[in-house]
Order: C-alpha cells, then structure tokens, then sequence
C-alpha cells in the first residue's frame, strides 16, 4: 500500500526495504529510534533524516513515486576504536619483534 515502509532487510544494523509516496504523504516514518550514527540511503543516495514525534525517530521526506530505502549504522567512535586497535597490534609486533632480536644479539654476545 502508499506510504507503507516494505522491509526486505531486517538486520542488527542495517535495514533495507520499498515504500511508495505520494505528492499527498511525503514523509516516511520508520519506528527505528534516532540515535547518532544512522545514515539514511534513498534509492542509493544518502539523504538527510528528519527526526520525527520529538526527535525519537527516523524520517525523510521522499518525492512522489516508488524508493528503495536503507539506513545503516555505525556507532560513533568505532572506526576510531578500529584504528587505535590496529594502530596497539602493530606497535605491540614491533616492540616484540625488537625484544627477539636483542635477545639473539645477547646470546651471541655472552657464547
């Protein structure tokens, strides 16, 4: 039916799915909760959300006609947390790296 939200996708994440507007009912309301790290897809485009009843929810305003529809989340702070990670792994490989070499450097030395 018009301006009814089809999910195709339903995952921890990431929603996907079709809605139909019309020139009379513009706006898409999805009960997903608004929250910092949504970002919402229009046929592909990225679009700004409105947030809807207060800000507790996530909208878009939509032009008439057939959309495919996808918000996917990223936590704020997490692709930093990744890089800092990496960046621990790799200093911890090369302070270890180091430690095994002045190991054998030792050992040659003292025989």
């Amino acid at each position: 039916s018009t301006n009814q939200f089809v999910t195709e996708v339903y995952e921890d994440g990431h929603v996907r799915g079709r809605v139909t507007a019309t020139e009379e009912k513009p706006i898409l309301f999805l009960s997903v909760p608004m929250e910092d790290g949504w970002k919402l897809y229009v046929d592909g485009e990225e679009q700004e959300i409105i947030p809807l009843v207060e800000g507790a929810f996530i909208g878009a305003r939509l032009s008439p006609g057939e959309h495919e529809i996808e918000l996917v989340f990223e936590a704020p702070g997490s692709r930093v947390g990744t890089y800092c990670s990496l960046a621990g792994a790799v200093l911890w490989c090369v302070i270890l790296g180091t430690e095994i070499v002045e190991n054998k450097k030792r050992k040659r030395g003292s025989h």
